[in-house]
């Protein structure tokens, strides 16, 4: 989102491209935009769709850029692409730093240091202008998936917009040069149309298919949007042709207000569950273009009228630091607070939003974008650069504390883990450690194990959620030196033991063959996730499970280990192996299968649910706080399906590792057992607390023959 040439002069004939007039109507239509943005940020299940506002703006700033540009070509016959970058430089960056300064020092001071690694990644990011593709990777990621957002995720727009500011007037420089060389019976106009019809074509026809593929990381690529920066293109160089001279002055009212209403309905209707942006950002492009078409008509009827009130012009003015503020207070409050906003805080964070935008428009960006100090490219480069390192500097410095903190908590570890009462041994009521949590000085604090989140062991050996690649990783020795060889299967369930296993196939002389995936446990049943829109992953499950069984089957492996958050998935029919449709019959065929190949099959059954947040930053926020941070026994041990499918084979060569009363006592489920933090996530093993778990894992795969 931008204002970028907030002050340029309108086009011809009231909406083209080159006219000499400030077009008020714009500026409220900035403020229809900014507005659904807050209000769907303030409160989301009231206005789903009110991310739209993104798209306006992307439109909007085509339109404008595209604009100035041709106008600055008319006039001179060539685009001064330095003065051009430091003049957005000028415009963007001052009110930008300040926020993401601001954001930086209060990271700090307020934010619990569990969220640290993401806070400074992104504001790295923002500040370099790659937040949209931080973002797009997190949603990709499996192990990043589900972090919560930071003060500064809105920055990724702006990171669109920045990287669209730095290509597009290389692209019209290049088509203004092809002109010149090989098209000279044609006009400079005409070509650029052509141009970006291409672009808009392309863009949009990667955007519907990127969406439909992977709609998280759609939502954020820079491709996926090109187009809508193109439509507003493509209006600044016909709007001298589709003015209101064709439908006349009622008929141009009547679209203009059709624009208005397809932005607000498409706000209104549209949701998280909308495929977006893919066709349905159609709504909200197609009816930004009909206002910057119409929205200046002369009509008595025209929507000129309720976009130029004073309220929406201001506003309109400085929604460019409207939308840099008011997310961050979203953000922070609660941190300050200690509870989730309220409506009468959610109204005072409009109310504040508004004056530092006011004050930070009027005394840090105009004087800025106005003045000497910015008003040669090389001082503005300089500005933006010097800038960049500063923000880079910060977010180091918070990352090498948090370093030394993983440091320090290794060292810990290695001096107090062999102590009796550290990790599970505290639930052993024969040890006599007295409360199962430990003494209250964490082996591994919760702030340094939230980090363990972002780089996970053996996170390499984890095939992604949407590839069938099959990834083999070997753990322990060398196998020619091997007493024994193992498999090591399953889901990122599975991945959670590697540390561990890996750790006892060294002291015993073992090798470890991995096969892991994200989301996916090897099962003839197919796995369903209610937040999956395309069957891409449930597909890429199937495929992988099929070649790994196989794999599994043909080893001279002597025992396959499998675990898998079964709990997490619904179940149905495979195509390829109809019939399991019952998923403890999908596991009891695996596990048959394997074993009558002369295998002994281990299953780790699954670890138990917590309250479905983040265990490490619920212990930072709430202390050790059993009712919290714990979960009553009853519901944190659901059925567990491979264990199910393990009673019902009855077969001595598969067998069941029951880690229940090392995580549970007869009432509680505990966060932290013997002073270790148990999860890193919401329902992954803490690295620690896994390798801890090990004594009551290995008789069973001592055991193997």
């Amino acid at each position: 989102m931008t204002q970028v040439l907030s002050q340029a002069p309108a086009p011809r004939s009231q909406t083209g491209a080159g006219a000499s007039h400030f077009r008020l109507d714009i500026q409220g239509l900035r403020t229809i935009a900014v507005g659904a943005v807050v209000l769907f940020h303030l409160w989301p299940l009231r206005l789903t769709g009110g991310f739209v506002g993104v798209d306006v703006f992307f439109v909007i700033s085509g339109f404008l850029i595209t604009g100035h540009l041709l106008r600055e070509v008319n006039l001179t016959g060539s685009i001064r692409l330095g003065r051009f970058w430091s003049r957005r430089i000028a415009r963007l960056l001052p009110d930008s730093f300040l926020v993401l300064l601001l954001v930086a020092i209060a990271t700090f001071v307020i934010v619990p240091r569990d969220r640290w690694t993401d806070y400074f990644a992104q504001i790295r990011a923002s500040a370099l202008y790659f937040e949209n593709w931080q973002l797009a990777w997190d949603a990709v990621d499996y192990m990043a998936a589900d972090s919560q957002p930071t003060a500064v995720q809105h920055y990724w727009s702006l990171s669109v917009e920045e990287q669209f500011y730095a290509v597009w007037p290389l692209l019209l420089v290049l088509a203004l040069f092809v002109v010149k060389r090989f098209a000279g019976a044609y006009k400079a106009q005409t070509v650029l149309l052509v141009l970006l019809s291409t672009v808009v074509a392309a863009s949009l026809w990667y955007s519907v298919v990127a969406t439909n593929r992977q709609q998280s990381w759609a939502y954020f690529a820079s491709f996926t949007r090109v187009w809508e920066f193109a439509a507003g293109g493509i209006v600044a160089l016909t709007a001298g042709v589709v003015g209101h001279r064709i439908l006349g002055s009622l008929g141009a009212a009547l679209a203009g207000w059709l624009g208005i209403a397809l932005i607000i309905w498409s706000a209104v209707n549209y949701s998280g569950l909308t495929m977006f942006p893919g066709y349905a950002a159609l709504v909200p492009v197609v009816g930004t273009m009909l206002v910057l078409y119409f929205g200046n008509s002369t009509s008595a009827w025209s929507p000129k009228t309720f976009l130029s009130l004073r309220p929406m012009v201001w506003i309109g003015g400085i929604s460019y630091a409207v939308y840099l503020w008011h997310w961050p207070l979203v953000v922070m409050i609660p941190f300050v607070t200690g509870h989730q906003l309220t409506t009468l805080e959610k109204l005072a964070i409009g109310v504040a939003t508004l004056v530092l935008a006011q004050v930070s428009t009027k005394f840090v960006e105009d004087p800025m974008r106005r003045g000497r100090l910015l008003g040669v490219p090389v001082r503005a480069f300089a500005f933006a650069i010097v800038g960049a390192i500063i923000f880079v500097g910060i977010t180091a410095v918070g990352t090498w504390q948090l370093v030394r903190e993983k440091e320090a908590a290794e060292l810990a570890v290695a001096e107090r883990v062999a102590q009796p009462c550290i990790g599970p041994s505290a639930l052993d009521p024969n040890n006599g450690c007295g409360d199962p949590m430990g003494t209250g000085e964490y082996l591994v604090a919760p702030e340094v194990v939230a980090t363990q989140n972002e780089d996970v062991p053996f996170k390499e050996c984890q095939v992604g959620i949407r590839t069938s690649d099959v990834i083999e990783c070997a753990l322990g020795v060398d196998p020619s030196e091997a007493t024994r060889h193992l498999m090591l299967v399953g889901d990122s369930h599975a991945t959670q033991w590697a540390p561990g296993l890996s750790e006892a196939a060294h002291e015993h002389e073992w090798t470890v063959d991995t096969f892991m995936k994200s989301s996916c446990p090897l099962t003839l049943s197919r796995r369903v996730l209610d937040s999956e829109q395309t069957s891409e992953a449930g597909d890429s499950c199937e495929a992988w499970s099929a070649e790994v069984l196989e794999r599994v089957k043909q080893s001279d492996a002597d025992a396959v280990v499998l675990t898998s958050y079964q709990s997490a998935y619904e179940w149905a029919e495979r195509a390829d192996v109809p019939g399991y449709g019952d998923p403890v019959d999908g596991f009891a065929a695996v596990f048959a299968q394997i074993a009558d190949t002369g295998k002994d099959v281990v299953v780790i059954k699954a670890v138990p649910r917590t309250a479905g947040s983040p265990v490490p930053g619920c212990l930072v926020s709430n202390g050790r706080t059993l009712e919290s941070c714990g979960l009553l026994r009853e519901d944190a041990l659901p059925d567990d399906l491979m264990a199910a499918a393990v009673e019902k084979l009855d077969r001595p060569d598969v067998r069941i590792v029951d880690l229940d009363d090392q995580f549970c006592d007869d009432t509680w489920c505990y966060p932290v057992v013997g002073d270790v933090v148990v999860y890193r996530d919401y329902s992954h093993l803490a690295p620690d607390y896994a390798k801890l778990l090990m004594p009551w894992v290995l008789p069973a795969l001592e055991g193997a023959q």
